[in-house]
């Protein structure tokens, strides 16, 4: 037996082997949910030392059960956002939250700048038409050379930089809109700080989404982001799907305030099929896939169980999203 015990609710992963390994190196024992209804997840964590997450709700309810009568330390999420977790009611409760910030940065970058390139260069309707059998070199619009066009960044923190730097090696002028980013940050980087999201939306040829989903940027991209952008303008989005007000991003490409989208994450995924966006020839969905690569797997996997093990051996996780709530 382990010293200690961690409950699993769920995972879209084939296996848990990766986390198996990992937390019994540190004298844990993994033992997976049987259901993750809100009844189950209180009973079966209650004796449990920790918790591992995918998109398990773990809400008020089951968090102030395991402050009063578990033992429970860590909520350790598989992923960076913690939307699906109070991290209020966890704070409250003396439970630690943890996510994995830093995975997947290269695979993200890359994944935003393939969906930049296939809409500025026309990859998508040159090949829905050569499959028709219209094999024409002439484009559904004018294209323009990527030299000195400004790729705009709503965010820059790991992402955004990672972004950034792939971006500048393409030619573009690459200005960011972040008021937590130092401008230090902005210095480093050579990126030209922008003071608010209308400004930066107003120059943007390309306007690349990379903020957390929080309640200051839900809705965020709206119908007056899309009236100050110039209708040749693109907007990617790698980042969370609510960050666009999806009807008014419908909106604007019906009405050709802006010209195209690269998105990777949608308002619900999977989309109802008779979403618009799924039949527009200047939108590109991929299916919240800029994440993958085998290496992001295995290190979000490695790292979300290192951080459960990491608040047992020395009292706090690596990436520690409720930190102030303990100090």
């Amino acid at each position: 037996m382990g010293k200690y015990k961690v409950l699993y609710t769920d995972t879209g992963m084939e296996d848990v082997e990766i986390e198996k390994r990992v937390l019994d190196r540190g004298e844990a024992v993994l033992v997976m949910a049987t259901a993750i209804d809100q009844e189950t997840l209180i009973r079966e964590g209650m004796d449990c030392d920790g918790v591992m997450i995918e998109y398990a709700n773990i809400n008020k309810e089951i968090l102030d059960a395991w402050g009063e009568g578990g033992k429970v330390r860590v909520v350790a999420r598989q992923g960076i956002g913690v939307n699906n977790i109070d991290v209020e009611a966890a704070s409250r409760n003396g439970i630690m939250v943890a996510n994995v910030p830093d995975y997947c940065l290269d695979e993200v970058a890359d994944h935003t700048m393939a969906l930049t390139l296939s809409l500025a260069r026309e990859i998508f309707s040159y090949q829905k038409r050569v499959r028709e059998g219209n094999y024409s070199e002439v484009p559904v619009r004018t294209i323009h050379r990527l030299w000195n066009q400004k790729f705009c960044l709503y965010g820059f923190g790991n992402i955004g930089k990672f972004v950034a730097c792939r971006a500048k090696a393409f030619g573009f002028q690459v200005y960011a809109y972040d008021p937590y980013a130092g401008d230090k940050e902005f210095e480093t980087y050579e990126v030209e700080r922008v003071e608010s999201l209308m400004e930066l939306a107003g120059m943007a040829d390309f306007l690349s989404i990379h903020v957390p989903l929080n309640e200051t940027t839900k809705a965020s991209v709206n119908q007056k982001i899309f009236q100050a952008m110039k209708p040749t303008a693109f907007i990617i989005n790698t980042s969370r799907g609510p960050v666009i007000r999806e009807q008014d991003l419908i909106a604007a490409l019906e009405n050709r305030q802006i010209y195209g989208a690269g998105l990777d994450v949608l308002e619900t995924e999977p989309p109802s099929p008779e979403n618009p966006l799924l039949k527009m020839d200047n939108v590109i969905i991929t299916p919240h896939a800029s994440w993958c690569s085998w290496e992001a797997d295995v290190e979000l996997r490695e790292k979300m169980a290192e951080n459960v093990i990491l608040t047992f051996t020395e009292g706090q996780p690596r990436g520690f999203v409720n930190r102030s709530a303990f100090k």
